[in-house]
């Protein structure tokens, strides 16, 4: 009888094993990269089933590691094709039984490997359907370096996991191996260190194995060959220990529940339907061990539980574990606060991430989850913030990687002071929680839990709330619960079928839905409740955020497979969604809660009665005003105010801009009207005028409102600026701009730019103008408008003031009559200038194309001087053919007015004034030279008494008259 000495024993097991998968063999089982290889792939056998029972072709993603590091991981080289593209050398053969296969003659010279590169270690693979929705996880296949090798060739196990066997069970050994110099010496097998077995002169040896007593067996075959070399390969078995039924310590959740001292954490995992469960990790040398066999707990009506204490935890160090769930299923905690990812980590710059532990490679694989007994925690700087009513919100919502050049929370932090200027009093961000990749949208969470290191570390983002909210500035968060991607434990623990998730036995997915992306979730089920419950409560109450807006809300019901469920009222859905906002409320009473949702008009209306907010689109509309095109209703607005879809109270979230939407710029670039060459919306300057005009009428209507970011610089314009449809096609963007969610150019340069600061500046005074009374805000507010047509117009009133909003969405000149609320003095707020409206309330302005006053009945202090128009130039470029003199404003007056004149191209110019007898009582303008311009002049009637005046101006050989009424 042979044994291995302790050390030499152990030295066998340490040894880490490759990535090796059942569902992938080869032929030859030791395949050298000079020589040719058939690739066996088993569907059936696959982590991912999307391919088991296709019948459609296959294709294989193949490449290959040349780097020992890179043994098992995604960094892959030489790679044959593009993702997607189907070459025929590729395309897989069917055999039958979901075996696929591939005919490979050389290894090196078929993935075109240079000699300069010493060795292959592994061939890499995914396998996939012809339009890549189907396909398998990442498998690989080793290269034997003409050396010699040995290998169980069953029990069929993976590299990492054990094989797991019952008592009496009859296990069958089968060893082959392989050598250069020919023919091995022998095989020798070994049980916990005794030889059970040997064969002399022989590749191979068969040994059956009886299982007497539970617990783990561990085996090392042992070849030795001619020349003496020696390889090896080992393997365990566990035979399982009865599984102890016990409830759960109180106050413990699923997830991580940290003990006082921080020596100790118990762990819990939802796994209804799963047989046994073991905790692996850095504690068990990510092996199974008995001693980390998990307790069930089945006392929950919504399904089991798996928990288990772990004690003498060091406080401050960090331990990396997941779940292995019915000795197949590697997941990490669906609770997880952070996770370790063994492929898109060490794209993350230290100075984003420092100190990111290190993914446990060769130990595992798929993502992992870090328990962290005893950190330290961060002190809020800020206790006291106060957050803004609802109707007054100014949200910005941002993508902080197209937002900054440096993807970071701390430096998000930073740009505060340019949103405070703009008048921002809630950023919304696009999701930060864990998403697949680190260039993403954020729609596709993988750990709603979990922060997105690509962005920072949880306190750079606690540092960036705090210094928010010292600006008096709330945090609002993206939350995407409609659906999960399916490296998310939700998905994971059932399996990975796209085509068969029921089938799978996995409880918690809905049935999806038209809008659907990803795994719909079924929120009727309970447990898909208490998490949602357990992540909006985990982000208000961890990191202080003030709400959130929920990405896809009309998926929240089993239902929505219906389409006139989907779109149309739904009950159960309200009912779902009523549900969580009461959760919410039992533990924060005004936290923000806005729906993505969209559905029908009598859903909406309960839901904003029940105290939730909603996004109102109007991008359509706005774009139509500012493009210039009028007709009809194109251009209406009126339904972003609350009060026109019957809302009784200001929770319409009414946006001109988001994320989903196509810049109003690049709209105006494109299709901007042109018709009149001096006012050209298709001219970068006179787009911006009319981004002024369109913010006049979006900010001073009540109700929240959203920016979508870099709106208020103009972006859309240039190249690479525009936003793709979903699905496929280039809409009306240019082939080479980035696609759909792909990485947009980042202007901070438009800043600096003076137009462009101008409208930046100016949507700064409009909410300015927004904040200094509840007119523009409140449910109390009176209102009433035309927002149809060219021209439009807003009246407000309030017991604090009233305020009128006139403007010409024209491109050519157009008058407005309209009734002032009451008579009195009102201040222009974009002029500085006042009026006097006497009891008539009627007044008539004649406007410029992109034109717009503000009135207030009381006096507010006036915008910055020159930010609606150019200093020194004509405000507006477009003027008419003639010399013309426009109504004097105010009209009556006393004792002064403002006249306005137009002058089409450059000549001397003379403005008198007459009284009703044809006398001239001033002169205004005495034949002065006026370059091509609009022009304004003041009169002063003090030395003249009440009566009807005629202003004459004469240039171009013609003349222009209009009357005006001087009443003291």
């Amino acid at each position: 009888m042979r044994f291995l000495s302790p050390l030499l024993y152990l030295i066998f097991l340490l040894v880490p094993a490759s990535a090796f998968s059942q569902a992938i063999s080869s032929d030859p089982s030791f395949p050298t990269e000079d020589g040719p290889i058939t690739i066996i792939f088993d569907a059936s056998q696959a982590d991912r089933d999307d391919l088991v029972d296709f019948q459609g072709d296959v294709y294989a993603h193949t490449g290959v590691i040349v780097s020992e590091a890179d043994i098992g991981s995604g960094n892959w080289s030489y790679v044959k094709s593009n993702w997607g593209e189907n070459l025929p050398e590729l395309q897989m053969s069917s055999t039958g039984e979901n075996i696929w296969e591939l005919q490979i003659d050389d290894i090196r010279e078929f993935y075109s490997v240079p000699e300069s590169v010493d060795r292959i270690y592994q061939l890499a693979f995914v396998f996939r359907s012809a339009d890549t929705n189907l396909q398998s996880e990442n498998l690989y296949v080793d290269i034997n370096n003409n050396s010699i090798a040995v290998q169980f060739s069953s029990p069929s196990v993976s590299g990492l996991n054990p094989y797991f066997a019952e008592l009496s069970e009859v296990i069958e050994f089968e060893i082959e191996g392989t050598s250069p110099s020919g023919t091995l010496q022998s095989i020798t097998l070994f049980q916990d260190g005794s030889e059970i077995a040997s064969s002399s002169g022989s590749d191979f040896l068969s040994y059956s194995y009886t299982v007497t007593d539970q617990g783990r067996k561990d085996f090392v075959a042992l070849a030795v060959d001619s020349e003496g070399q020696e390889a090896r390969d080992s393997l365990y078995i566990v035979i399982n220990p009865p599984v102890t039924v016990l409830s759960r310590p109180a106050g413990v959740e699923d997830g991580i529940t940290y003990h006082e001292g921080g020596t100790s954490a118990t762990l819990s995992v939802y796994a209804p339907g799963k047989d046994f469960v073991y905790l692996i990790g850095d504690f068990s040398g990510w092996e199974v061990r008995e001693e980390y066999f998990m307790n069930l707990d089945s006392s929950a009506p919504e399904g089991q539980r798996f928990w288990i204490t772990l004690d003498n935890l060091t406080p401050g160090e960090t331990y990396r574990y997941q779940y292995l769930v019915d000795g197949e299923i590697r997941v990490a905690d669906l609770y997880s606060e952070l996770v370790i990812d063994p492929f898109f980590d060490r794209f993350i710059p230290e100075t984003i991430y420092p100190d990111l532990p290190v993914y446990p490679a060769g130990l595992t694989e798929h993502t992992v989850s870090v328990l962290e007994p005893g950190r330290d925690e961060y002190v809020w700087q800020v206790t006291d913030f106060e957050r803004p009513p609802k109707e007054e919100l100014i949200i910005y919502e941002l993508l902080v990687r197209d937002f900054l050049e440096e993807q970071s929370f701390q430096v998000l932090a930073d740009t505060l002071g340019y949103l405070e200027r703009l008048g921002v009093n809630a950023i919304e961000l696009m999701p930060v929680s864990q998403f697949d990749g680190n260039i993403s949208w954020g729609y596709n969470p993988t750990f709603h839990g979990a922060l997105d290191k690509s962005y920072g570390t949880r306190r750079a983002f606690k540092q960036f709330v705090d210094e928010a909210h010292s600006r008096g500035i709330a945090v609002l968060l993206d939350v995407v619960y409609n659906h999960a991607h399916d490296r998310s434990p939700l998905i994971r623990m059932f399996g990975q079928s796209r085509g068969s998730d029921f089938a799978n036995g996995n409880p918690l997915l809905g049935p999806g839905h038209a809008y659907n992306v990803f795994f719909h979730l079924n929120h009727d089920h309970p447990y898909i409740q208490y998490w949602v419950d357990r992540m909006n409560r985990y982000w208000l109450e961890t990191y202080n955020i003030d709400g959130y807006r929920f990405d896809l809300s009309k998926g929240f019901a089993s239902n929505v497979d219906d389409r006139s469920l989907l779109d149309g009222e739904n009950p159960q859905r309200i009912s779902n969604l009523k549900r969580m906002y009461d959760e919410i409320r039992t533990y924060d009473q005004d936290a923000y809660i806005i729906l993505e949702h969209f559905a029908a008009g009598s859903e909406e209306r309960q839901l904003e009665q029940h105290g939730m907010m909603l996004w109102g689109n109007h991008n359509f509309n706005y774009s139509e005003g500012v493009m210039g095109y009028n007709e009809g209703i194109k251009s209406n607005m009126s339904g972003i105010y609350f009060g026109n879809r019957n809302f009784q109270n200001p929770h319409l979230v009414g946006y001109m801009e988001s994320h989903d939407e196509q810049w109003l710029m690049h709209k105006a670039a494109e299709f901007g009207n042109d018709t009149n060459q001096d006012h050209n919306v298709k001219d970068l300057d006179t787009a911006l005028q009319r981004m002024k005009l369109a913010g006049a009428f979006f900010f001073t209507i009540p109700g929240p409102k959203m920016l979508w970011q870099f709106g208020e610089l103009g972006y859309g314009w240039a190249p690479g600026e525009c936003l793709k449809p979903g699905g496929s096609g280039d809409g009306d963007c240019r082939a080479t701009d980035p696609g759909r969610t792909d990485p947009k150019p980042i202007r901070w340069e438009y800043y600096d730019e003076e137009n462009r600061n101008r409208l930046y500046r100016s949507w700064g005074e409009l909410t300015r103008l927004r904040r200094s009374s509840p007119v523009f805000s409140s449910a109390d507010t009176d209102f009433s408008s035309s927002l149809s047509g060219d021209t439009k117009w807003i009246r407000l009133s309030h017991s604090d003031m009233d305020a009128l909003v006139i403007g010409n969405f024209g491109v050519t000149f157009n008058q407005l009559t309209v009734d002032f609320s009451a008579a009195g003095t009102w201040n222009d707020f974009v002029t500085g200038e006042s009026i006097e409206v006497d009891n008539t309330l009627e007044q008539t302005f004649t406007l410029s194309p992109g034109e717009f006053r503000i009135f207030t009945s009381r006096e507010i202090e006036p915008a910055e001087s020159n930010v609606f128009f150019k200093p020194g130039e004509s405000q507006f470029a477009t003027l008419p053919n003639d010399f013309i003199i426009e109504p004097n404003f105010p009209n009556p007056f006393n004792p002064g007015t403002t006249i306005r004149y137009v002058v089409p191209e450059e000549s001397p110019v003379r403005i008198d004034v007459y009284d009703i007898l044809g006398r001239r009582v001033s002169t205004l303008v005495n034949n002065d030279l006026h370059p091509r311009g609009q022009f304004t002049i003041n009169f002063d009637g003090s030395d003249l008494s009440s009566g009807v005046y005629i202003t004459r101006m004469v240039g171009g050989g013609g003349s222009s008259v209009q009357k005006m009424t001087l009443i003291k």
